[in-house]
């Protein structure tokens, strides 16, 4: 009997010992994934989670009551997410989110993402990965078989109860993760006393501080904002009173009618920005004259945007709801999808023009379902989506598989034109979003003799002279259109880090314009401007009132031009003027988003 009992502890320790150093291979896997890796650079972190792995695979051996296939699944699953993190952070300089998780639906966007044979070479890696590690449990079986009931029915028993209860532990444990960022959670605070510092800034940074699992967990579900100090019906109503006042002022010079049966047009184009304005970069030819002759002639500047690559949805959401992305928490990495399906209904200018008697309307050229736009829009106000299931006639260029910009300009004049009402418009094109790799026959040359560069280049110069049809186009509408375009993210996966790090001021800007087809407005070169502020720069170049929201807005862009989490702004910096008024937006956008909207109608309603 001693004998025996020593023969399972040591059976035991094997097994203990075993399945610590897969939590730690499978750790080191996932760690890889986050840049260049230091273990020592935040071994506590590491330790807190290998013991999370190490919980989760000791709960898939005892489930599947398959050593070996649990270790093929485990690390099958971790090379799988590490590599999709690299190919992510390759296009989009940021790691995998929880959120990203949505895109498992999207199969035709990851093919954009990452090419067909990187996805399969990798999933076939899994599959034999997992295959072989089960050849070696069945070829190990015969050495150590496995305890059977009908042969040792005693021990089998003990076995299964043993099983039962490391599974509840590993449950106990792994439920932790669930509500990672909520008050009091356990595992963060673990994570925590052991050292983890959870970075807010920047979530690249972050992973490679603490590690992928730490940055991951950070980075699941949270409370979109915290209730802000002083929140209430009372603060609320004399916030609306104190900017109904400063609206009062700046409309002393505004026309009552200056946006009546004017369309407006809310022009987002997909990853459009000057790569000449980088340091080191130089072009055989301008991509872009007619686009940039509009910015001298009209108000014009840069915009700050957050990320390389990526973030079109955010940057949307903030141009439609005023909204800035650096009063949320961190972990909402994308309000799409994180927050507006949540609530029935979302204050935004959609909302704003469908209440002076406008179509509401949103165009994309691609599936409606990316980044839950399907969801979203007719919560924020959109009494139509035509995603590229609706649009007619849709034409791409060369080798290009987006839709081409003048393709979707057509379909978007094909609207305004057929609508007896005026048209707020969302439009949102697809044509230069990644990749760039042999999208054309006539690539630009460049200084950097790349390949890349050069497709994208062209793809810039098809999209100004389609944005020169689409204006000219305009002008010759009896009606008058306002147009604001505006670039959202430099394109990723074409510069080098040595361009990317020599331009550290440049490479979250791209290109805006206010433009209007029937009158001229003032040339203006505006500061480096965030998102949320383009409709109230718009509402002021065309001389429309605006409402308390926007007069809000107009005067925290008078202190701080831009909002961003590229260019955080030092509170201790800050004038007094300044610091107001960002409280003031905290508590408005709280009471916007998941307050409840005790300042919505006065606030964000039109002018009587």
């Amino acid at each position: 009997m001693v004998r025996e009992r020593s023969e399972w502890l040591k059976l035991a320790a094997m097994l203990a010992v075993g399945t610590f150093s897969w939590a730690v291979l499978c750790n080191l896997v996932l760690d890889a994934s986050t840049g260049p890796f230091h273990l020592l650079g935040h071994l506590g972190s590491s330790l807190v989670s290998i013991a999370i792995l190490w919980f989760a695979i000791v709960g898939l051996v005892c489930v599947t009551n398959r050593l070996w296939l649990s270790f093929g699944l485990s690390l099958g699953l971790c090379i799988v997410v590490a590599a999709a993190s690299l190919a992510k952070f390759r296009v989009r300089d940021e790691p995998l989110y929880p959120a990203d998780l949505d895109f498992l639906w999207q199969p035709s966007f990851l093919l954009d993402m990452a090419s067909p044979v990187v996805l399969v070479v990798v999933a076939l890696g899994a599959c034999a990965l997992v295959a072989g590690l089960v050849l070696v449990g069945r070829r190990l079986d015969v050495r150590f078989p496995r305890v059977r009931r009908s042969t040792d029915p005693r021990t089998w028993s003990r076995v299964l109860g043993l099983r039962i209860a490391l599974t509840l532990v590993a449950v106990l444990v792994l439920v932790q993760t669930l509500n990672f960022n909520g008050e009091g959670n356990r595992l963060r605070s673990t994570y925590e006393a052991f050292g983890a510092d959870f970075l807010t800034w920047r979530q690249a940074d972050n992973y490679a501080e603490n590690g992928f699992a730490a940055g991951f967990l950070f980075n699941t579900y949270t409370t979109a904002m915290e209730k802000p100090a002083g929140y209430n019906r009372s603060a609320m109503e004399q916030i609306a009173e104190r900017y109904r006042l400063r609206a009062d002022s700046r409309n002393t010079a505004s026309t009552k009618d200056a946006l009546k049966d004017v369309n407006v047009v809310l022009l987002l184009s997909e990853a459009f920005s000057d790569p000449e304005r980088l340091a080191g970069v130089d072009l055989a030819e301008d991509p872009m004259p007619f686009i940039r002759k509009t910015m001298r002639d009209h108000p014009s500047g840069s915009v700050v945007v957050s990320a390389i690559g990526g973030g079109t949805a955010n940057v949307e959401f903030e141009a439609l709801t005023g909204m800035s992305q650096t009063l949320f928490a961190p972990q909402l990495t994308t309000p799409y999808q994180m927050l507006v399906p949540a609530y029935d209904s979302m204050p935004s200018v959609a909302r704003y023009f469908a209440a002076m008697g406008d179509r509401t309307m949103a165009v994309h050229p691609y599936l409606g379902s990316m980044y839950r736009r399907s969801a979203s829009y007719p919560r924020l106000g959109f009494d139509s989506f035509l995603d590229i299931g609706k649009l007619a006639g849709l034409t791409r260029i060369g080798r290009n598989p987006s839709v081409s910009d003048a393709s979707t300009f057509d379909d978007a004049l094909r609207l305004l034109r057929s609508s007896d009402q005026p048209v707020f418009m969302n439009l949102v094109t697809m044509q230069n979003h990644f990749p760039y790799d042999d999208l054309y026959d006539d690539p630009i040359a460049n200084s950097l003799h790349s390949d890349a560069l050069g497709q994208y280049a062209r793809g810039i110069a098809h999209s100004d002279r389609a944005t020169e049809k689409l204006l000219g186009e305009l002008r010759r509408m009896p009606e008058e259109t306002l147009v604001i375009f505006y670039g959202d993210h430099l394109p990723g996966a074409v510069y080098d880090d040595d361009v990317i790090q020599a331009n550290l001021d440049k490479n979250t800007e791209t290109p805006f314009f206010i433009w209007s087809s029937h009158r001229q407005l003032k040339t203006t070169r505006l500061p480096d401007t965030s998102p949320n502020f383009f409709m109230p720069l718009a509402f002021e170049a065309i001389g429309a009132p605006v409402p308390p929201y926007y007069a809000l807005l107009l005067d925290l862009h008078d202190e701080i031009p831009a909002l961003s989490v590229s260019r955080p702004v030092d509170p201790t910096k800050l004038s007094t003027r300044a610091r107001a008024r960002i409280r003031d937006l905290r508590l408005v956008q709280y009471d916007f988003s998941v307050g409840r909207r005790y300042a919505t109608e006065k606030m964000f309603s039109p002018t009587p």
